[in-house]
């Protein structure tokens, strides 16, 4: 482990003038470089976790977690590699201090964890870095993997350097994992099943969110999460419905996703909704949403179903749970993979429908406007969740045993 941990450093070190160079032209980058070589302003007050996420997608695994950590006033840092994601996370957790992860140099990493001093590090579905899990094992803190997930392809990745990728899971001191797929991917691997405990998606244990019913006859899709084929399929939609409202999944598209609907139809002229917040009272039939934060609370709009984008792309799907914290049926692509439990399940329970390409979309948004749209979903919903919340306490008090 050791050897591979100082032969993938001798490789950061070569790429590194690459690396600055590229950050020298992204003022993001600029500005918090200082945060890639672990020097973060953190002052320890009290016992202190570290959740650590790729983006703010993955952080919403332990949105639950780190309110109740909050409630017993630990001190919450939460890292991140994206920027957009860290933006969102600081205005979604203001109590928390919201920092960008280093690069995985082991003087970084040294420095990182020396400024924070985190009694437990929680890290959040895939994010697994070498030299800060080597380093945190070490120093004998506690880190724990929170819904876990491996793709076939990674699977296959482990298998191949399982003499890798084995020391590198044991350092986990535990890990709760979405499916038995996923355990019985480490198992091949030579972790032991006493380490890894098959939760399910840790999402779940999520609140339903409350909100007042929309009074409208209008009839609204929300998209969110959108990609160049999304928004293409979306656009057929537009004779059928009286409202789309539509939020690209990177900001920096927004005036690509106006020029897209634009060039399709010469009559169609997009507004966004930073300047038009009067949703039900627009003369366009597209709003862009080009604001951060905001998209969890506009899917109360949706009077048809809510649409999620992803699902063509060989990203696979973003976050289905939003729309149905909000109780609002939801739509998506065929590429579900990083998904695939949840959504097999939902499409089950009729909360959810899948579609593989533009005329079904059609067919579909049809379907809700003559029969669909009279269903009750949200008693549905409601249910689903609370019968898949339930190891949420159960994970709590596990994790919490390693702060004692």
């Amino acid at each position: 482990m050791i050897i591979y941990i100082y032969f993938l450093q001798f490789i950061y070190f070569l790429i590194l003038p690459f690396l600055l160079l590229f950050y020298s032209f992204k003022p993001f980058y600029r500005s918090h470089f200082m945060h890639y070589l672990g020097l973060v302003e953190i002052k320890k007050k009290q016992k202190l976790i570290l959740f650590h996420s790729v983006s703010v997608g993955e952080i919403n695994a332990a949105e639950w977690l780190i309110k109740k950590y909050i409630s017993d006033n630990y001190q919450i840092v939460i890292s991140t590699t994206c920027e957009d994601g860290k933006e969102l996370i600081e205005k979604k957790y203001p109590e928390a201090q919201v920092v960008v992860f280093p690069l995985d140099f082991i003087f970084a990493v040294k420095n990182f964890i020396n400024r924070i001093e985190p009694d437990l590090v929680i890290i959040c579905e895939t994010d697994f870095w070498p030299a800060f899990l080597y380093t945190l094992s070490k120093r004998q803190i506690p880190v724990i993997l929170l819904n876990g997930r491996i793709s076939k392809k990674a699977g296959i990745y482990f298998r191949l350097f399982k003499a890798v990728f084995d020391p590198l899971f044991h350092l986990f001191n535990h890990m709760y994992l979405q499916s038995e797929m996923d355990r019985f991917i480490l198992e091949k691997i030579g972790i032991k099943s006493n380490k890894m405990t098959v939760t399910g998606n840790t999402k779940l244990n999520l609140k339903i969110i409350e909100t007042g019913i929309i009074k409208t006859e209008l009839k609204i899709v929300v998209a969110g999460s959108t990609h160049k084929h999304d928004e293409e399929m979306l656009y057929e939609l537009l004779p059928f419905i009286d409202l789309l409202i539509i939020a690209p999944r990177k900001l920096s598209r927004i005036n690509e996703v106006s020029k897209c609907f634009t060039s399709l139809d010469k009559m169609q002229k997009p507004v966004l909704y930073s300047e038009n917040q009067n949703i039900l009272n627009t003369d366009s039939k597209i709003i862009i949403v080009d604001t951060i934060g905001d998209l969890q609370n506009l899917y109360n709009f949706a009077t048809i179903f809510a649409y999620v984008g992803g699902g063509f792309e060989s990203t696979g799907l973003h976050n289905i749970l939003e729309p149905l914290r909000m109780k609002k049926p939801v739509v998506f692509g065929s590429n579900i993979y990083n998904f695939k439990d949840i959504c097999i399940e939902i499409i089950k329970q009729e909360i959810a429908f899948k579609v593989n390409n533009s005329q079904e979309l059609v067919k579909l948004v049809n379907d809700f406007i003559e029969k669909y749209r009279k269903k009750d979903y949200s008693k549905k919903i409601e249910l689903y969740f609370i019968e898949n919340s339930k190891n949420g306490e159960i994970i709590y008090n596990d994790i919490s045993n390693y702060l004692n």
